[in-house]
């Protein structure tokens, strides 16, 4: 079954916020990486051709990702959504003290940018704080 999954990635408490280019770097640091693992991961679980879905979301405090991720249960998706982040991550060697804060499957009928956990959001999850560049991959 195809999930689709959120994931937060939040830069270290106490560092100052992200300007626009800062956040364009980020993601395209992470870009890469996150397509090559997505794209693995997708092509060893199911025989279909299309790409899955990856969009990232750069904001003041971090990165938000939204993937398509194959997977038999729903803790299994949020499991290798994280997992790919955290690949992504290590791989982008200036962003090793990032935090993945929330990894969790959308809702289907919201298919917000939202972390569906209240408490792991905090006020930069409100679309003010988005800047106006979105990566689609797809």
């Amino acid at each position: 079954m195809m999930y689709i999954v959120d994931v937060r990635l939040r830069q270290p408490a106490g560092t100052p916020p992200l300007d626009v280019p800062q956040q364009h770097g980020v993601a395209r640091i992470l870009h890469a990486p996150l397509r090559r693992y997505l794209d693995r991961e997708h092509q060893l679980l199911t025989e279909r051709r299309p790409r899955p879905l990856l969009r990232i979301r750069p904001h003041p405090n971090g990165v938000h990702l939204l993937m398509h991720i194959h997977a038999p249960s729903r803790a299994e998706a949020e499991d290798r959504a994280f997992a790919i982040a955290t690949l992504a991550v290590a791989e982008g060697m200036l962003l090793l003290d990032w935090d993945i804060s929330c990894s969790r499957v959308q809702p289907r009928q919201t298919r917000s940018w939202h972390c569906p956990t209240p408490h792991l959001c905090t006020d930069d999850s409100s679309p003010g704080g988005y800047s106006s560049v979105q990566l689609n991959d797809g």
